[in-house]
C-alpha cells in the first residue's frame, strides 16, 4: 500500500533517525561519512487527490521548494494540466543529511566530529578507522554526546592519558588532569574503562586502588599480646597487615554493623571483626588466624542479612549464626520495619532454624529487624549463651 505524500518535517525525522543510528560510524570513518546516503520517495499526490484539494496539494509542493536534494518531475494531467511536483529526496554525505535533519542533529554531528578529533589527539593516533579503539569510540559517541562538553572531553583525555603512560602503582590523584577526582570517576568509570580497554586490552584502568581495610576489636588482650603491649585493642588496617598479626583468638565474632562492633564489651578469647556485606567471605578469608578459630556471624535479621550469611558460609562453612533466630525475631516484633528491596535469592547454606527465620520474615510481608535495634541486654544474653555452647 502506497503511503500519502511525505512532508518535509516527516522526512527530517526519518533523516534524524538515520543520523542517530549511524553517527558514530560516520564520525570515526571519513569514508563512511562521505558515502552516507539518504533516499526517500516523496509519493506526490495523484490527479484525483489534487482535484479533491488543490490548495493542500499546492502547499505540499511549495513546502519542498528551495530544499537541496529534491528531484522534481512534470506530471501531465488531463484535468489540471502539467504540474511540476517533487518526487524524491536524495541526500549524500553525513554532513548534508545531518544539516537537513535539523539543528539538533546537525549540532550532534558537529560535536561528534570534535570528539573524534579530541580522541585522536588524546590517544596520539592519526586514524581510528578499522581499529578496536575506533569501533569503541563509535559505539560510545551517543553516551559522550549526552554529557556536558567538559565531561566528555575529560573522559577522552583521561582515557588517552592512562593508555599512553605507565600508570602502574599510581593513584588517581596523581593523574595530572584538572577536574579528575574519585567522585568524578565514579560517574564516568564505565566510559573511561571501555576506551582504555579498547586502546590497551587491559581489563581495568591500571591505577592502584586503596588497600581494602577492615576494623578489628580485640575483646581479649590475651588473644593479641603484641597489640596489647602497645595498648591497642581497636585496629583498622589493610587486610594484608591484619593477616600478618599474631592473633590466637578461640572465637572470631563477625559483626555487620560498625556501631555494634564498637559497643561490644570485653569477652574472654574473643576477637570481633567488622563484616563487609556480601564481600565478607572473600575479604575475611585473607585472615589466616580466622581458620583456627570458631567463627560466629551476626548480621541483620532480614533477607539480605541471611543471604550474606549464606554466602559467607561458602568461605567459612562452619560459621555459626548468633541472634539471627526466630526467638529474637518474635521477641522484638514492635521493632520490625519493612525491607525496601528484599532478596529473592536461594540460600541453600542456611540451617533449618535460619531458614525458619527467613520464612517468617517473608510470610509477614518482607519485614526486617536491624541488628542495632535489638536491646543491649538481649544482645549480651544471646552472645553469652552462644559463647558458652
Amino acid at each position: 500500500m502506497v503511503s500519502g505524500p511525505v512532508a518535509p518535517d516527516d522526512a527530517r525525522e526519518r533523516a534524524a533517525k538515520l543520523a542517530r543510528r549511524n553517527l558514530g560510524d560516520w564520525a570515526v570513518s571519513p569514508a563512511a561519512a562521505e558515502a552516507a546516503r539518504f533516499e526517500l520517495p516523496l509519493h506526490p499526490p495523484t490527479e484525483r487527490a489534487v482535484l479533491a484539494d488543490q490548495s493542500a496539494a499546492r502547499s505540499w509542493a511549495d513546502a519542498w521548494r528551495g530544499i537541496d536534494g529534491v528531484q522534481w518531475d512534470d506530471r501531465k494531467w488531463s484535468r489540471v494540466g502539467t504540474q511540476s511536483v517533487p518526487i524524491r529526496l536524495d541526500l549524500a554525505t553525513a554532513t548534508v543529511i545531518s544539516r537537513f535533519a535539523g539543528r539538533a542533529t546537525s549540532g550532534d554531528w558537529a560535536r561528534a566530529l570534535e570528539l573524534v578529533a579530541a580522541a585522536r589527539e588524546a590517544f596520539s593516533v592519526e586514524d581510528l578507522e578499522n581499529t578496536e579503539l575506533g569501533r569503541t569510540m563509535a559505539s560510545k559517541l551517543p553516551a559522550l554526546l549526552k554529557l556536558p562538553a567538559t565531561d566528555a572531553r575529560l573522559c577522552l583525555g583521561l582515557a588517552g592519558w592512562l593508555s599512553t603512560h605507565d600508570v602502574s602503582g599510581m593513584y588517581l590523584r596523581q593523574v595530572p588532569l584538572p577536574g579528575v577526582d574519585t567522585k568524578w570517576l565514579g560517574k564516568h568509570r564505565g566510559l573511561v574503562t571501555a576506551l582504555v580497554r579498547a586502546a590497551t586490552r587491559r581489563d581495568d584502568l591500571g591505577l592502584a586502588s586503596a588497600p581494602e581495610r577492615t576494623r578489628v576489636r580485640i575483646l581479649d588482650p590475651a588473644a593479641a599480646p603484641a597489640l596489647a603491649a602497645l595498648g591497642l585493642t581497636d585496629v583498622e588496617a589493610p587486610l594484608d597487615e591484619l593477616a600478618s598479626l599474631r592473633i590466637t583468638a578461640s572465637v572470631v565474632l563477625v559483626v555487620e554493623n560498625r556501631e555494634t562492633l564498637l559497643a561490644l564489651p570485653l569477652l574472654p578469647g574473643v576477637v570481633a571483626v567488622e563484616g563487609h556485606g556480601y564481600g565478607a567471605g572473600p575479604r575475611l578469608a585473607a585472615l589466616p588466624w580466622m581458620s583456627s578459630a570458631r567463627v560466629l556471624y551476626w548480621g541483620d535479621l532480614d533477607s539480605h542479612g541471611l543471604a550474606i550469611l549464606d554466602q559467607f558460609r561458602s568461605r567459612f562453612p562452619e560459621a555459626e549464626s548468633v541472634l539471627m533466630d526466630v526467638g529474637t525475631l518474635e521477641a522484638h516484633r514492635t521493632l520490625w520495619v519493612p525491607e525496601p528491596s528484599p532478596s529473592a535469592a536461594s540460600m541453600p547454606r542456611l540451617s533449618p532454624l535460619e531458614s525458619e527465620s527467613l520464612a517468617l520474615l517473608r510470610s509477614t510481608g518482607d519485614m526486617r529487624l536491624e541488628q542495632e535495634r535489638i536491646p543491649w541486654p538481649w544482645v549480651l544474653s544471646g552472645l553469652g549463651a552462644a559463647l558458652a555452647s
